[in-house]
């Protein structure tokens, strides 16, 4: 019966406010983390419209979290632009935006306008959907 009260005292002095910190800790840190990506995220959509290619290239270089392992490889094959896995590619009356896996293209969106197809570029490669 010592034993149990020992352990209960122990249990109530020391581990509860350990947890109670640790929670309140948690809290505190996940609200900072909201707030920071909300402001991220204010200040990527103040970039919209996104009229061009060459204004998404700007944009994409200055944003780019990681700026090694995301830094734009653009190449031109018949105005074929290619950024990682994910493409933009210009058609003969349309602008076609498709990402990848690692092996084939599994989706396409196809675009009236060069606008368009930049500013759902930018908002796919910056999860802003």
């Amino acid at each position: 019966m010592i034993l149990f009260k020992i352990l209960l005292m122990v249990l109530l002095c020391c581990v509860l406010p350990i947890v109670i910190v640790l929670k309140i800790w948690t809290h505190f840190a996940t609200l900072h983390t909201e707030k920071k990506n909300e402001l991220r995220r204010q200040k990527l959509l103040s970039y919209l419209p996104i009229k061009t290619v060459p204004e998404l290239l700007k944009v994409l270089e200055v944003e780019a979290q990681k700026p090694k392992e995301y830094y734009l490889k653009t190449y031109y094959i018949t105005t074929e632009l290619h950024f990682n896995d994910r493409c933009l590619i210009q058609g003969e009356d349309n602008w076609i935006v498709c990402y990848a896996d690692s092996h084939a293209f599994t989706d396409e969106h196809y675009f009236q306008t060069e606008q368009e197809a930049c500013e759902f570029f930018f908002c796919y490669y910056f999860n802003l959907t």
